[in-house]
C-alpha cells in the first residue's frame, strides 16, 4: 500500500510538471526565434464606505430616530454584504446599547436598520445579536464614491437608528439624561 501511495504521489507530480510546462513554449534557435507565454490578470474586489459627517442625535424632535446616508463604493465586484457593532455590545445577546458612560452602565438598546438607497422606502432591520443586515446589495458607485459615470449623486445607501417607547421611557426613569455609543459599520465585497 505504501508503494502505490509512493507512485499515485510520483505520477501526480510528474503530471503537474508537465501541465505547467504547457503554460509557455520556449523558441529555437534559428536566424529568428519565437517564444510563447500565457498572462493571467488578477483584480482583486474592493469595496469602500466614505459620507460619515455627522453625529446621529436621537431626542424628542425627531421622535429618537435619526438616519446617515453614506455611499459604498466597489470595484471589480457589484455586490457587498455590511454588518454593524457597537462598542457597547454585548456580544452575541445585543449588539446595539447606548450607555451612560458610568462604571455601572445604563445602557439603553436601539435599533439598527440598513437601505441600499436613500429613499428609507425599503429599509431592512439589522439582526441585534449578530450585527448583520440581510443581503447581498448591489452598488454602482465607482471605488472612490463619485458616482455611476463620475457624475450624480454619490450617497446610495442610508443608516438608520432609533430608541423604542419603551426604552425610552426606561432611561426617563433611570434618573440620566445622556447615553452615547460608537457604531462600526462594515461592508465586505462579494
Amino acid at each position: 500500500m505504501n508503494k502505490n501511495f509512493i507512485r499515485t504521489l510520483a505520477a501526480t507530480a510528474a503530471f503537474l510538471a508537465s501541465a505547467s510546462t504547457l503554460a509557455f513554449k520556449d523558441g529555437t534557435a534559428g536566424s529568428t526565434s519565437e517564444g510563447e507565454l500565457n498572462i493571467n490578470l488578477i483584480v482583486e474586489k474592493q469595496i469602500s464606505i466614505a459620507g460619515f459627517d455627522k453625529d446621529l442625535t436621537l431626542d424628542s424632535g425627531n421622535s429618537y430616530t435619526d438616519s446617515e446616508n453614506v455611499c459604498v463604493g466597489r470595484f471589480a465586484t457589484d455586490s457587498y454584504s455590511v454588518s454593524f457593532s457597537g462598542a457597547n455590545a454585548n456580544a452575541g445577546v445585543q449588539e446595539f446599547r447606548l450607555s451612560d458612560g458610568a462604571a455601572t452602565p445604563t445602557y439603553v438598546i436601539y435599533e439598527v436598520r440598513f437601505d441600499d438607497d436613500t429613499d428609507a422606502a425599503d429599509v431592512t432591520a439589522v439582526d441585534a445579536t449578530t450585527g448583520v443586515s440581510a443581503g447581498p446589495y448591489i452598488t454602482t458607485n465607482n471605488l472612490n464614491c463619485t458616482g455611476a459615470g463620475g457624475a450624480g449623486d454619490t450617497d446610495n445607501a442610508q443608516i438608520q437608528v432609533s430608541v423604542s417607547a419603551a426604552e425610552i421611557n426606561a432611561a426617563g426613569n433611570s434618573g440620566v439624561s445622556s447615553f452615547s455609543d460608537v457604531l462600526t459599520v462594515t461592508v465586505t465585497a462579494l
